[in-house]
């Protein structure tokens, strides 16, 4: 198995809302490449829109400990702990993200 095919098509059946089979590829993915940061964080984006908030917590969580410095991955455990109502947690997060990269995109809560 193809580490990078096997991300491609995970990462493209989840951005067509086929989000089983997309999770099901993703996770054979990091399997084969469990040092991958942004592995991590595609299969965050898919447990956060699944509604699997613990599980896309912890996928974040791996990928920012194999990438501290990433804004997106800082923004998206914000999101997550906002979602949670995790809210100190959360504004903790988002600012992190815009002390590294102060012009990334405002979080928009609703």
């Amino acid at each position: 198995m193809h580490v990078d095919a096997t991300y491609m098509l995970g990462t493209l059946l989840a951005e067509s809302g086929v989000l089983e089979l997309g999770l099901m590829h993703l996770r054979s993915a990091a399997k084969l490449k469990p040092d991958s940061p942004m592995i991590y964080s595609n299969l965050g984006h898919v447990y956060l829109k699944l509604g699997k908030l613990d599980q896309a917590r912890d996928c974040y969580l791996k990928s920012l400990k194999l990438n501290p410095q990433d804004p997106g991955i800082l923004f998206n455990l914000g999101t997550v702990f906002h979602q949670q109502g995790k809210l100190e947690q959360a504004a903790s997060y988002i600012e992190n993200s815009l002390e590294i990269k102060p012009d990334f995109p405002q979080p928009t809560f609703y």
